[in-house]
Order: structure tokens, then C-alpha cells, then sequence
């Protein structure tokens, strides 16, 4: 496994502390995708995580712009054709981009939404499985 889907959960306990999912992702070397619409949605949500984190704002921009920087964000226009499969596959409607995304690029996610592991076409790591299958050196 080189190539994931992260799943904006996963991005934003990045965000939030420093450990493994900051780690894995600054210092991995493997290469991970999201929707280009990640930032956003992490702006959204701005307030709570810089609470939740303990870091001052300008010292939250700093840390999502470095964990922003190793992860591709990849246009809608590159996954719409694999949407209604990934409609298909979950109830949650919010979860279709990181599916279409993952078959798009026929690779697995990291994500800790448990409605997302429910279907079973494409493969989901919670953040505990993802950590198990590292390298101790990578982890």
C-alpha cells in the first residue's frame, strides 16, 4: 500500500495533535489523496479544532498548511465519472467524493466513519488498522 484516500476525520486528528496521524502523514512517504475540497471543510470547522488542539491560530494555519502540503487534492472532475457507484455503496451522502476518489485511483481509504467501512467494494483502514500495517520506523 503506497497510494490512500484520507478521509477528513483522519486529516483532522492530524490537526489536532501531534502523533500518529501527524507522523504518518508528514514522514510516511507514502502519498495520500483527498477531495479538493478538504481545506474547506476543514475551515469549516476551524474554531473547534484550533480548541481542540490548544494551538494558537496562527500556529494552526501553519500546522494544516504543512499537513495540507502532503496530500494531493484532486478535482471533482477527475472522480465524477466513479459518483454513482460510490452513491451506491453508502447511506451517508457526505462519504461518496472519498469512495469516488478511492475507485478512481483503485486504491483503499483511511478513515474512521464506520458507515464508510460498511460496504465492502472498497477498502477502508481505520486508523488503528492503517497503523498496524506500517513499519514500526513508518508509524
Amino acid at each position: 500500500m503506497e497510494r490512500l484516500v484520507v478521509d477528513t476525520n483522519a486529516v483532522a486528528a492530524a490537526l489536532v495533535k501531534e502523533g500518529f496521524s501527524r507522523r504518518v502523514i508528514l514522514v510516511s512517504g507514502l502519498s495520500f489523496f483527498a477531495p479538493d475540497f478538504l481545506r474547506d471543510e476543514l475551515e469549516e470547522h476551524r474554531d473547534v479544532f484550533i480548541a481542540k488542539s490548544g494551538l494558537a491560530s496562527e500556529d494552526y494555519g501553519r500546522v494544516m498548511d504543512t499537513v495540507l502540503a502532503n496530500i494531493v487534492q484532486i478535482s471533482a472532475a477527475n472522480y465524477l465519472p466513479f459518483k454513482e457507484k460510490a452513491l451506491g455503496l453508502t447511506e451517508d451522502p457526505d462519504d461518496w467524493p472519498f469512495l469516488a476518489l478511492a475507485l478512481s485511483l483503485s486504491c483503499p481509504i483511511w478513515s474512521n466513519d464506520k458507515n464508510m467501512k460498511r460496504q465492502g467494494e472498497v477498502k477502508v483502514y481505520s486508523t488503528g488498522e492503517f497503523a498496524s500495517l506500517l513499519p514500526p520506523e513508518s508509524a
